[in-house]
């Protein structure tokens, strides 16, 4: 009775400290976390296993008075605490090895989760960027009747012939992307030029050949910056020519960006084969004849021989 009225302070004590550390956690805005099963077993274990040794002790002292006894059973004692602490060691180390693994799990939980939504973000992100590129080109084609659906096909095209230069997927996205919005300048180009169904004057033409300037400054006031660089070159050089005689910049080889180059192939035959109010777009074969002799002078010599190779092949190939 005198070892348990003897511990008494020290219980006090510990209850003590709880209280004000319960107190602590609610002033400092923290939140007490529940523990497992296994959790509350080990330190019910940890804490009550030193009290049942001195239990044990006490009551030996109540029914042995013998010495001898006393001494037979000091042994046993410190035994007992050995054993009491290296148990209560044993139980600590699981626990912390516990909760390292519980706390790893839950990391590692977290993790998945946040990748996933990652992509999922990642995901929305490209279709929204997806569905801006086609909203402009469908805009700038309704603009023209005559040209409905020429972005489209500008921007399959150069796809065909990307993919086959072994263009990366991404590369590929770049560059379908880049086509589509390729003649975006007309925008800053007046109906009564961009719409005239007659010739051309001099300067009309130098009129026409402001947009793909405008093109590129338009995209440069997209934010953020960084997004929209990889468009900005093709859209820019779209009409150069191989032997430096196009425009804007009289760009000659491959000096040109290869953006530039491919479209340039796409475009031109798809201009050469559609409608316009004051002509019949040609046949097929006819546009091909002109980009085979065209190739060196006005086109990149290995990007329209790909796209001749590859558009005679279609009916056969498909």
């Amino acid at each position: 009775m005198m070892t348990t009225r003897a511990i008494r302070p020290y219980i006090l004590a510990v209850e003590n400290k709880a209280e004000a550390s319960v107190t602590q956690l609610v002033f400092t805005g923290q939140q007490p976390v529940s523990l497992g099963p296994n959790t509350w077993i080990r330190l019910i274990f940890i804490i009550i296993y030193p009290l049942l040794l001195v239990f044990f002790i006490t009551e030996i002292q109540q029914f042995y008075y013998s010495e001898t006894v006393m001494r037979e059973y000091a042994g046993l004692g410190v035994w007992l605490l050995l054993l009491g602490i290296g148990l209560s060691m044993f139980a600590a180390a699981r626990l912390i090895k516990s909760d390292h693994s519980t706390t790893e799990g839950s990391t590692t939980e977290g993790m998945n989760q946040l990748s996933l939504e990652l992509k999922e973000r990642d995901e929305l992100v490209k279709q929204l960027q997806d569905s801006y590129f086609s909203t402009l080109s469908a805009a700038l084609d309704a603009r023209d009747p005559y040209t409905a659906g020429h972005s489209m096909r500008v921007a399959e095209y150069s796809v065909m012939i990307g993919r086959k230069l072994g263009l990366a997927e991404e590369e590929l996205d770049t560059l379908y992307k880049t086509a589509l919005i390729h003649d975006i300048g007309k925008v800053g180009i007046p109906d009564m030029v961009l719409l005239k169904e007659g010739k051309l004057s001099e300067e009309e033409y130098l009129t026409i050949q402001r947009h793909p300037v405008l093109g590129e400054s338009i995209l440069q006031h997209v934010q953020p910056a960084q997004s929209i660089k990889p468009f900005l070159s093709g859209v820019r050089s779209h009409h150069e020519r191989y032997d430096g005689k196009g425009y804007p910049d009289q760009l000659a080889g491959e000096r040109i960006p290869l953006f530039g180059r491919i479209i340039a192939v796409a475009d031109a035959f798809d201009a050469m084969t559609s409608d316009r109010p004051y002509r019949k777009g040609m046949k097929d074969e006819e546009a091909i004849s002109i980009l085979e002799q065209g190739r060196g002078t006005q086109w990149d010599p290995i990007i329209a021989g790909i796209f001749v190779d590859q558009y005679r092949c279609r009916p056969s190939c498909c």
